[in-house]
């Protein structure tokens, strides 16, 4: 199937998630209620040691969400990872690997690793935070090699809010402050993992906040400058107003990325991949010489497929002092078992 046909289903169907019930949505309500009871019977098999969880020697924090769809995950493990660091704490962080395939696991990341074997998440998190990590689909046997192999006093997983097997002292849910909760019900009509009940014991993060509110559990991801993949050279985003664009992603949700752009550049010409698409010389033919804009995440994946007028988004994460203050104090609440 072209990618552009893959790319229009996968626009399709997350529209369909997020958006109100309609009458299809009302015929796959029995789905959605067996899906739902399947969920709360597995989380409870697991809470109830009906089927045993792995422990570990230090504290292990879930950073994830209960929605489909990007959420800021990738950014604020980044910013987690080093405030710990600041803190005086020796991180590592796990991860699945998205978009990657290894033929063995568990995988220790490595300066010039394959984005083909682990993802670009997990080499962007690599190159941003220096902390050693591990990706597996296995989160638990992730979590044990990198305690094995590393001197971790805290481990960080990005993402697996369902993996149970894996035990948890700190459970960080993050939810968009535009989206919020979509219409309220899980897939297949709606975009939750879990339902809502599931996360009200937990850590809740509005993510994608205009402004940040110190009083509030919060963060921000602003856009700094642009930076070029080939030599690192600088731009202001103004510098795109007598630019024509060509913007290429492949990310969750490129509407936000897209409205950054529109913002500054003459024109934009918006070039969507599926999420986590690993790309191939043949996908730049067309405009490789173009100004070429995309995020950080997907320029890890072609820095040698394209051509020297490419550039990424810097950006920046705020987050409120009350999360930050919340988190040291869960930390020192939690009596590791």
């Amino acid at each position: 199937m072209q990618i552009k046909y893959v790319v229009r289903i996968k626009l399709w169907i997350e529209k369909f998630l997020w958006n109100k019930l309609s009458i299809l949505h009302i015929t796959l309500l029995p789905v959605e209620f067996i899906f739902k009871i399947i969920v709360i019977i597995r989380r409870w098999l697991y809470l109830n040691n009906i089927i045993s969880r792995v422990c570990f020697p230090v504290p292990v924090i879930v950073v994830g969400n209960i929605t489909v769809g990007g959420n800021g995950k990738t950014p604020f493990v980044e910013w987690l990872a080093i405030y710990l660091i600041k803190k005086g704490f020796n991180p590592g962080i796990v991860s699945r690997g998205y978009g990657g395939n290894s033929e063995s696991y568990p995988v220790l990341l490595t300066k010039d690793i394959d984005v083909k074997i682990t993802g670009e998440e997990a080499i962007l998190l690599h190159r941003m935070t220096d902390c050693p990590i591990v990706v597996d689909p296995n989160r638990s046997r992730a979590v044990k090699f990198l305690l094995e192999e590393n001197d971790c006093n805290i481990v960080i997983s990005d993402d697996g809010l369902q993996h149970y097997a894996m035990d948890r002292e700190i459970e960080i849910v993050l939810i968009d402050n535009k989206r919020k909760l979509g219409n309220g019900y899980c897939l297949p009509i709606g975009p939750l993992r879990e339902p809502i009940s599931r996360i009200k014991d937990n850590l809740i993060v509005n993510t994608n906040k205009d402004e940040i509110d110190d009083d509030e559990l919060c963060m921000s991801i602003k856009p700094k400058r642009l930076i070029n993949i080939a030599n690192d050279s600088k731009m202001t985003l103004s510098s795109l107003k007598n630019k024509n664009v060509t913007l290429v992603t492949s990310i969750a949700d490129p509407s936000r990325i897209k409205k950054i752009i529109d913002r500054y550049a003459k024109s934009v010409n918006h070039i969507i991949f599926p999420d986590h698409y690993i790309f191939t010389d043949k996908d730049f033919l067309s405009f490789k010489d173009d100004f070429l804009v995309m995020t950080l995440k997907d320029a890890i994946k072609c820095e040698n497929l394209i051509g020297a007028n490419s550039w990424y988004i810097e950006y920046k994460v705020n987050v409120s002092k009350k999360l930050q203050s919340t988190i040291l104090g869960l930390l020192k609440s939690k009596k590791h078992k």
